[in-house]
């Protein structure tokens, strides 16, 4: 059955892309024929450039072009259903990543700062568009299924009247529907007032060791990388981070024999002058070998920390996602409640992963207003990780997801 995927799979994003490969190992290990339906809107595809230097951006497209079977480019909803029709696609599957994170058209375009000008979000952020499944005649009535989709911080509950309506209808004429998060499963159920209440599932990574059969050895990435047996890798973008922490860090490490190697986001690395660093370009797949076979991973972000407790890497996690109650004006004059900002922080899609895997001792949010932790608190989470623990979580995790995929590939 040819299967098309729908998903952020182009971005220049780590775990986008190999959310992307999971799911695409796994139609193939189960009798599908999987082709990625490549829709990337100009304006997506621009705010990426604007974003993340031309030489990781090129990383990524190798990576899509060598690993991912895809469609002829689309830029519109005409395209979409030219490519479902050209290569013969029986149903599409939509899912994983925040694939549903709509934002209001008062919220679409605006002015920032830091550059100074207007900025108008891409079509992936609008409704219509594939993602809700929403496809161009003559296509409009292909059988579809959503797995493990995210709305990231989407404040669902401003749409009201018509749009909900719509929005709603369309969410009805799924087959089936998964998500990766509770407050994604609470927009599904304000949608559909109530009538579809969809399971909690796993992201794609959670399966990725079964799913991908192509395997980086450690020795390779050692050699590769210059890192010795035991490194644990720094991730830090917030302004809230020093060299003073940074290096009272590596300290700690270096004291108890682990290598402390600073590891870069797609936008770019922050160093903090360690003595060792990851520079881009870099693969996708050696960014995930390279937390794979690490001793830890302290930083920010959600994939970082699902390849962390799928591998049972012990982990740090710093998180900056979390619903904002207040107009983006009005908050720096009038400072949140504490029941603001524990709602804020729990419609987080990390904040949602690490609570089940119960390890938000190793878990600080930056919206939390409390103190940061110190260099030595973090290392002492690293070093006193509950390794047997996370095992089994991630066990149950593998399990749920091949569970789940099975039970809703059957309904497409």
């Amino acid at each position: 059955m040819k299967t098309g995927v729908l998903t952020y799979h182009a971005g220049s994003n780590f775990g986008a892309n190999l959310q992307a490969l999971s799911t695409v190992g796994y139609l193939k290990k189960h009798r599908f024929d999987p082709i990625i339906i490549n829709w990337v809107p100009k304006e997506f595809e621009k705010w990426t450039a604007q974003r993340v230097p031309t030489i990781q951006t090129e990383a990524h497209r190798l990576f899509c072009a060598k690993y991912l079977p895809m469609t002829n480019i689309c830029r519109n909803d005409t395209d979409v259903a030219a490519e479902i029709q050209r290569n013969g696609i029986d149903n599409v599957f939509i899912g994983s990543d925040a694939l549903w994170n709509y934002f209001p058209e008062s919220r679409r375009k605006k002015f920032t700062i830091h550059p100074l000008r207007w900025e108008i979000t891409s079509p992936d952020h609008d409704f219509p568009n594939p993602f809700w499944g929403v496809f161009d005649q003559p296509v409009s009535e292909i059988s579809r299924v959503a797995f493990s989709v995210s709305c990231q911080n989407t404040p669902y509950y401003l749409v009201e009247g018509k749009l909900k309506k719509t929005i709603g209808t369309c969410l009805l004429q799924f087959k089936h529907i998964t998500v990766r998060d509770e407050w994604t499963k609470q927009l599904v159920k304000y949608f559909t007032d109530g009538a579809v209440s969809p399971d909690i599932t796993p992201d794609p990574v959670f399966a990725f060791n079964n799913n991908v059969e192509t395997v980086l050895t450690k020795e390779y990435i050692q050699n590769k990388y210059r890192l010795n047996d035991k490194y644990i890798l720094a991730s830090f973008l917030h302004p809230k981070f020093d060299a003073v922490w940074a290096k009272e860090f590596e300290k700690l490490c270096n004291a108890d024999g682990y290598q402390c190697v600073a590891f870069p986001f797609p936008e770019k690395l922050l160093s903090f002058d360690f003595d060792s660093k990851i520079e881009l370009p870099l693969d996708p797949l050696e960014w995930y070998y390279l937390i794979k076979y690490s001793s830890g991973y302290v930083g920010e972000r959600m994939h970082p920390i699902v390849v962390s407790l799928h591998n049972a890497v012990p982990f740090f996690c710093y998180d900056n996602y979390g619903v904002e109650h207040r107009s983006r004006w009005l908050k720096y004059i009038i400072p949140a409640t504490p029941n603001q900002i524990q709602k804020s922080i729990q419609s987080s899609k990390t904040f949602d992963i690490v609570q089940k895997a119960g390890f938000l001792d190793n878990y600080y949010n930056y919206n939390s207003q409390t103190l940061l932790p110190s260099p030595s608190e973090v290392y002492e989470k690293l070093v006193n990780f509950d390794s047997v623990k996370c095992k089994i979580f991630a066990d149950t995790m593998t399990y749920n997801y091949n569970k789940s995929m099975n039970f809703i590939l059957s309904k497409s």
